[in-house]
């Protein structure tokens, strides 16, 4: 149980590294929406639902990293390490990932092998989805959440371990 429990304080440690690494990497991305124009969409829109999100759990709007916070809010995956590891996994299942994303992936699999039965679901669910790849996602922000998962096809989340 300790070991375990090590282990995955190991993954939640990376979790975080990876983020910082991504937000240097990522510090020059340029986003045209602010948090504010988020918290003045409409209640039921995915931009509202990523701010609402992202305040209720204490995490700080990061313009370069919004992109892939939307995708937490349209694959329904918690901003918590376990469900980093899940999205990750649905975005590789996607076809919408980066070799950053895949090694991140390939380690925390390796940490918590245990994981995998549970990492494969997802990478399948996000196989059956519309590839977020190449959409507008500033613009997904603006509509319904649950009608742009179901246009995507993004299949609810069974469980929310």
């Amino acid at each position: 149980m300790l070991f375990s429990k090590l282990r995955w304080q190991l993954v939640a440690w990376l979790t975080i590294k990876a983020t910082d690494f991504s937000h240097w990497l990522l510090r020059n991305r340029k986003w045209n929406l602010s948090a504010a124009d988020y918290r003045n969409m409409p209640v039921n829109s995915t931009g509202k639902k990523l701010v609402t999100y992202m305040d209720s759990v204490q995490i700080k709007f990061n313009p370069c990293l919004v992109k892939h916070d939307l995708k937490h809010i349209l694959s329904g995956y918690q901003m918590i390490t376990p469900h980093e590891l899940r999205i990750q996994a649905f975005l590789l299942g996607n076809r919408c990932t980066n070799a950053m994303s895949v090694i991140y992936l390939a380690l925390c699999t390796a940490i918590v092998p245990e994981y995998i039965s549970q990492l494969l679901k997802d990478f399948h669910r996000g196989r059956r989805a519309i590839c977020l790849k190449k959409l507008n996602l500033e613009a997904l922000a603006m509509l319904d959440l649950t009608e742009c998962q179901q246009n995507l096809r993004i299949e609810p989340i069974s469980d929310l371990n």
